[in-house]
């Protein structure tokens, strides 16, 4: 009889299993744990000043409030499991019997009044299934609120890269107009001494200077959309540098499938589909449950007829879940729920991989198109450059010869500008792609 009642008393608090508990843990863990989204890394300043591109990204991802609502939730869904798993309030009751509604002056002496109480005793492992799933889908929340962080993160490490690349291709720009603002000036004190033969170079290079106008305002707009966009993610506690942070450059990926394994192990969205796949294990098994085992109510009450003995009666009421109900329906639905959530978890898998071997393709591809304009395609344009420089000023220097060596020398250093773009780009997609920053080294920005 103690035992009973102290059985009784611990499913009064709520009495979970130990694989219920297990869970409950592992989400207060998650809600105490820092995002990985939010912590300055290793090589970069935490902070928007003197920092790189990642670095502003993750403290755009720490002051977003999307994470923070999935932390609500979790903490609801912990609040859930704790509810569900508790035993149902008890009901008081009072009953009158046999009335005399003929005659009320004689209620004193005729009729029964009864008070009692009634205990509902519900399927404990139902119970238990219920809260696990509950502590389950809190780490899905948890989980969620990492993949949203992850994705703030990469959209702001992305708008800064744009940033970044359009500052850097203007300067080359604001650089190429200003040689030809010189040579314009040479070539019209020139003409002004030799008569209408350099009208037509003249000319020509007037056309050049507008168009290096035009392309320099159109890169500061391409700079302002991807500023623009970074406050809009940061909000109105964020305070953005003057200039953009500098590119990171990537570190040597030495074993891919090692980066697919970690990716795996990290990323919130596989994590996520993971967790709602053991939640529905829990509801099928708590439904599994109550379709096979009846619950109970357990009732005494006090009864008392005016003029005679007290009296006390006990009772006991079993449902009979094998004739009808909902719970079989309830159970198929559960079990539907379980081969839905198996199937979003195998197909999370592939997109981690699609992500993460997309992204190492991308940067291997942008690293070999940099190797070769470096080596190349950029130490041969400037050769070219250098032979027309040569001729300036002597009779067999051309305006066309020359301008198109310095467009040749431009077009290079402007695609080696968005090839660094493309390698820092594709670092960041791999970086979200595994679900957590890898290792940083800080670039030197304007070197080549």
């Amino acid at each position: 009889m103690r035992l009973w009642i102290g059985c009784a008393a611990l499913c009064v608090a709520g009495c979970v299993s130990r694989e219920t508990s297990h869970a409950r843990d592992v989400a207060l863990e998650g809600i105490d744990r820092q995002d990985v989204w939010s912590e300055p890394p290793e090589a970069a300043s935490s902070g928007a000043e003197g920092g790189d591109c990642l670095a502003l990204a993750s403290k755009i991802a720490a002051i977003h409030p999307k994470p923070r609502a999935a932390e609500s939730r979790a903490r609801a869904g912990l609040a859930r499991s704790e509810s569900v798993a508790s035993m149902p309030a008890p009901i008081a009751q009072f009953q009158i019997w046999n009335f005399p509604v003929g005659d009320p002056a004689t209620a004193d002496t005729d009729g029964m009044y009864m008070i009692g109480v009634r205990q509902p005793i519900p399927v404990m492992a139902g119970k238990d299934g219920q809260a696990r799933a509950n502590a389950e889908m809190a780490q899905a929340d948890l989980a969620m609120g990492r993949e949203m962080a992850r994705s703030i993160w990469h959209a702001a490490a992305r708008a800064c890269i744009a940033w970044a690349v359009a500052e850097e291709i203007r300067a080359e720009w604001d650089a190429y107009e200003a040689n030809l603002a010189d040579l314009r000036t040479a070539i019209g004190a020139a003409y002004a001494g030799s008569g209408a033969t350099m009208l037509g170079d003249v000319a020509r290079a007037d056309a050049e200077l507008a168009g290096a106008a035009r392309r320099s305002l159109d890169l500061e707009q391409d700079a302002r959309v991807a500023k623009e966009t970074l406050a809009a993610l940061g909000g109105p506690r964020l305070r953005l540098p003057e200039h953009a942070p500098a590119l990171p450059t990537p570190a040597p990926i030495e074993d891919e499938d090692a980066t697919l394994a970690l990716a795996l192990s990290r990323r919130g969205d596989a994590a996520a589909a993971t967790a709602l796949e053991r939640s529905a294990e829990a509801r099928a098994d708590a439904a599994d449950a109550i379709a096979d085992v009846p619950t109970f109510e357990v009732g005494a009450t006090y009864m008392q007829m005016p003029g005679a003995r007290a009296g006390l009666s006990a009772s006991v009421a079993m449902s009979l879940p094998w004739l009808w109900g909902e719970s079989s329906s309830a159970h198929e639905a559960a079990v539907e729920d379980r081969k839905a959530a198996t199937a979003e978890r195998e197909a999370s898998v592939r997109d981690v991989a699609v992500d993460v071997r997309r992204a190492l393709a991308e940067l291997q591809a942008a690293q070999r198109s940099h190797t070769l304009l470096v080596e190349r395609v950029l130490p041969a344009a400037t050769r070219a450059v250098q032979a027309e420089q040569g001729s300036l000023g002597s009779a067999s220097f051309s305006l066309t010869s020359w301008l198109l060596a310095e467009q040749m020398l431009l077009d290079t250093r402007l695609d080696e500008a968005r090839a660094r773009g493309g390698i820092a780009g594709a670092w960041v997609d791999l970086t979200a792609a595994t679900g957590g920053r890898l290792d940083v080294r800080k670039d030197s920005r304007g070197t080549r």
